[in-house]
C-alpha cells in the first residue's frame, strides 16, 4: 500500500471538476459558506475544463460572454463573443484573483464513490489512491468523457483513404491546408470549425447535416450602447447593467420567435439573402428550398453562408 493510498482528507464538500462550472462552485463556497471546507479534485493538469482540452480551429464562446462568464467577475475585454484563448485568460485571472487555486488539487481522477447512508457521508477514491471524505459531492464535470469523445459507427469506415479527426483530439500538429474537408454536424462546434477551415486555407469545406439551422448575424464586439455604459458607470454596476441588457435581449428573442415563428423565419431569410450575394450564392433557387426544409441547398453553401455570417 502507498503513501497515497493511506491519505484521508476529510472536509464538508468535495466538488469534482476544475472547469468554469467548478471555478464558480468554488468562489460561492469561499465567499457565501466560510464556515465550511471543501476541495475542487481536478483529473487533469489545469483548470478551464472545455477551454482548456479543445484546440480545434476557431474554437470560441457560442453565446455572449456578459451572460456566459461569471457574475462575480466583470467580463472587461472589448470582445462579446470571444475566443477560447480569452476565456482560458480570464478564468485564470479569477481563480487568482480570488485566491482559489489552494483548493484546487490537480491529477485526481476520481475512481469510485462511496455512500454510507448511516453516516450521511461520501467515499472518494482517485486513481492515485488518495481519499477524499465529505458530507456533499458537487458533480461539475460537465456531461461527456474528456478521454475520448462520442464517434459513431460508419460502415466501411475503414475502406476511407483519408484522415479521421475528432474535433476533442485536435491538435497544432493537424495539416488541413489545400485538403477537402467534409464536416459532420451543424452544432456550435461545427458553426465555429468551418468558417475557420476556409479561412486556413482548406481547399473546399462541406457540412453535412442532419438538419437544418437557423442562425443570425451579430456583432463580435459591444456595441455603442455597450461602451456608453461602461464608460460612464463604475465597473461593477457597468457590468450588471450591460449583463442584465444581453439576458432581455435573449429573452426578448426567445418570446418574438415564439409568438411570431413565420416573421421570425422571415427575417432570418432576409439577413441571409443581404449576405448571400456578397459571395455568390443564388439564393433565389435557396430559399425555396428552406421554406420547405430541405437541407440539400444549404450543405452546398454552409460553410460559405456560414463564413460570412460570424466574421
Amino acid at each position: 500500500m502507498t503513501a497515497a493510498s493511506q491519505t484521508m482528507t476529510e472536509v464538508d464538500v468535495v466538488v469534482l471538476g476544475a472547469g468554469i462550472s467548478g471555478v464558480s462552485m468554488a468562489y460561492h463556497l469561499k465567499t457565501k459558506c466560510p464556515d465550511k471546507t471543501f476541495v475542487v479534485l481536478e483529473s487533469r493538469g489545469e483548470i478551464g475544463g472545455t477551454w482548456s482540452l479543445f484546440n480545434y480551429p476557431g474554437i470560441r464562446s457560442d453565446s455572449d460572454m456578459h451572460t456566459f462568464g461569471f457574475g462575480w467577475k466583470p467580463w472587461n475585454r472589448t470582445s462579446v463573443i470571444s475566443p477560447g484563448s480569452d476565456i482560458m485568460a480570464y478564468l485564470r485571472e479569477a481563480v487568482a484573483e480570488q485566491e482559489l487555486d489552494q483548493y484546487i488539487h490537480m491529477g485526481k481522477h476520481v475512481a469510485t464513490a462511496a455512500f454510507d447512508s448511516s453516516a450521511d457521508r461520501w467515499t472518494l477514491t482517485t486513481r492515485d489512491g488518495t481519499q477524499y471524505a465529505c458530507k456533499w459531492l458537487h458533480m461539475a464535470t460537465g456531461y461527456y468523457r474528456y478521454d475520448e469523445g462520442y464517434t459513431p459507427e460508419f460502415d466501411g469506415v475503414e475502406r476511407f483513404k483519408g484522415e479521421i479527426m475528432h474535433p476533442q483530439k485536435w491538435s497544432d500538429k493537424v495539416e488541413y491546408e489545400g485538403k477537402r474537408i467534409v464536416v459532420i454536424g451543424s452544432g456550435a462546434t461545427a458553426v465555429t470549425l468551418v468558417p475557420s477551415l476556409v479561412e486556413g486555407g482548406a481547399e473546399h469545406v462541406t457540412m453535412l447535416q442532419r438538419s437544418p439551422g437557423y442562425y443570425f448575424s451579430l456583432p463580435g464586439k459591444g456595441d455603442i450602447i455597450d461602451h456608453a455604459i461602461n464608460k460612464v458607470l463604475p465597473e461593477r454596476l457597468s457590468h450588471w447593467v450591460v449583463r442584465m441588457k444581453y439576458i432581455a435581449f435573449q429573452q426578448a428573442q426567445f418570446m418574438f420567435a415564439k409568438a411570431l415563428p413565420k416573421v421570425t423565419k422571415w427575417i432570418f431569410a432576409a439577413q441571409t439573402n443581404l449576405l448571400t450575394p456578397k459571395v455568390g450564392c443564388a439564393w433565389e433557387v435557396l430559399l425555396p428550398r428552406i421554406q420547405q426544409g430541405s437541407t440539400t441547398a444549404i450543405k452546398k453553401k454552409t460553410s460559405v453562408a456560414f463564413n460570412r455570417s460570424i466574421t
